[in-house]
This record gives structure tokens, C-alpha cells and sequence, in this order.
């Protein structure tokens, strides 16, 4: 199994471990990572009930965006991981200027270990973290004793797009992740495509835009790291184009069999 930095530079897209601890910097202008709150609400509200009476657990929380409007929404308790501290110490604060800091636990750790000691929690967020056990089968098992019986993952990632020829090393066709899921015990209950046009399309530019002048910023202050920084700003535009053109974004949500 990879190490939790080496864990974190694979979700997070970062061929250069060492570009791990300036992440918070880069990403400083981000308020969501990764999946989109609204969606994700939308998903527990038809999946669940008796809203304020359920545990989530958020693993790969970032800033925390998601746990936060959750916990807005549905008036529940939400308990966010993350193993970069910078992004953890900013969804402590992000909670508590949206009033939701008793309903909110951030806390930074390794989630694969962390998990170990975690249980009956009725949602499972694992919202653009990849598969962070090694592949999603590995994942979904790792994270299941965690679940309540009748509990839910919601897992927000991308797929293949059926015929289309474009490869990457992190892309699985639908039927490859699912056949994981049901070797891990998980059926798909429900699904939400993301709309590119609206829903993802409209942040891409922006977002990149942030991170470029972030990296660029870093360049000037690190310049014997600047090759390092553009490459960052390289691999981020090419993923960028990868997510508007090449997959399928979609937050799938999988029972217990």
C-alpha cells in the first residue's frame, strides 16, 4: 500500500510528492474540492431518512465544503477526514463561520487507519478521492465496517466513456468499478451524472486560472522548485480538459448486498 503523502499526490494529481505541502497555498482560492455539496445533498436526502439522526462520514473532506452543507441542509452530524492539515484547519474554520462547528468534526489523519476504528455511520462519502485502498474492491471493503447496515456510500469519481478509445491510468469503465463494488458486498442503488455544462463547466476556467497564478506565485518565491510548480499547472490543464471531454462524471451511490 502507498504512504499517505504518496496517497494524497495520486488524488490529488501531483506527480511530485514534495508538491504535497503546498497544496494549501495553490488551492487557497478553492472553497469546493472535488465534488459538488449541492449534488451530493440531493443524493443522501433521496437515499436516507430521519435526516438529523444521521452520521456521516466524509474521508478525503478537503476543506470540508461538502460535511458543511450537509450539515447546513439536513441539520445531521458529520465527521470529515483529511490527511492534508491545511486543508482540515480551514474546514474548522469554514464551519464555524456557517454556524455548523457542533455538527462538524474535522480531523486530520490517515484515513486507512483511521477507519479501523470508525463504525454505524449511515453515510460514506468518498467524493473525488479515487480509490484510496488501491482500487475500488480494496476501497469499498476498507471502508465498509464503518457502514450501518443499512447504510450508503456515495462515491463522486469519474468513468469511461463507452467506445471511446482515450485511456488514463486512474479511468475504469462503469461495468470494471461496479464488478469491483459487488466483489466488495455493494450493489449501485442510485446514480447522478454530473451536467458539464452547468454543473462542472462553468468553474473549469476559473479554477485553473486560481491555480495557475498561485504556481506562479510559488515559482517566484521557490525558483529552484519553479520547474516543479509548472509542471503542476501543465498536468492540471490536461486534467481539466480530460474531465470536460474524455469521462463521465458521476457520483454513484452503492447498498450493502
Amino acid at each position: 500500500m502507498n504512504s499517505i503523502i504518496e496517497s494524497v499526490a495520486s488524488s490529488m494529481d501531483c506527480d511530485n510528492l514534495e508538491l504535497v505541502e503546498y497544496l494549501p497555498y495553490i488551492l487557497q482560492d478553492f472553497k469546493e474540492i472535488g465534488a459538488c455539496p449541492g449534488v451530493i445533498l440531493d443524493l443522501v436526502k433521496r437515499n436516507t431518512h430521519n435526516y438529523p439522526a444521521l452520521k456521516i462520514l466524509d474521508l478525503g473532506c478537503g476543506k470540508g465544503s461538502v460535511s458543511i452543507e450537509l450539515a447546513r441542509g439536513l441539520n445531521c452530524f458529520c465527521h470529515g477526514i483529511d490527511a492534508v492539515e491545511g486543508f482540515i484547519k480551514e474546514a474548522i474554520i469554514f464551519a464555524s463561520e456557517k454556524g455548523v462547528s457542533e455538527q462538524c468534526f474535522f480531523e486530520t489523519a490517515d484515513i486507512r487507519e483511521r477507519t479501523k476504528d470508525l463504525k454505524d455511520y449511515n453515510v460514506i462519502l468518498l467524493a473525488s478521492t479515487g480509490p484510496l485502498f488501491g482500487d475500488y474492491e480494496s476501497t469499498l471493503k476498507g471502508v465498509s465496517p464503518c457502514l450501518a447496515i443499512d447504510g450508503i456510500v456515495i462515491m463522486d469519481d469519474w468513468y469511461k466513456i463507452k467506445n471511446d478509445n482515450f485511456t488514463h491510468v486512474r479511468l475504469f469503465e462503469k461495468q470494471e468499478i461496479l464488478r469491483q463494488a459487488e466483489a466488495a458486498g455493494m450493489l449501485l442503488s442510485d446514480e447522478h451524472i454530473h451536467e458539464k455544462s452547468t454543473e462542472l463547466g462553468n468553474s473549469y476556467s476559473e479554477e485553473y486560472e486560481n491555480l495557475k497564478k498561485r504556481c506562479q506565485e510559488l515559482a517566484q518565491i521557490h525558483p529552484q522548485k519553479a520547474e516543479m510548480f509548472n509542471s503542476y499547472v501543465n498536468k492540471q490543464k490536461e486534467e481539466y480538459q480530460i474531465l470536460k471531454n474524455n469521462v463521465i462524471c458521476s457520483a454513484l451511490v452503492f447498498i450493502n448486498k
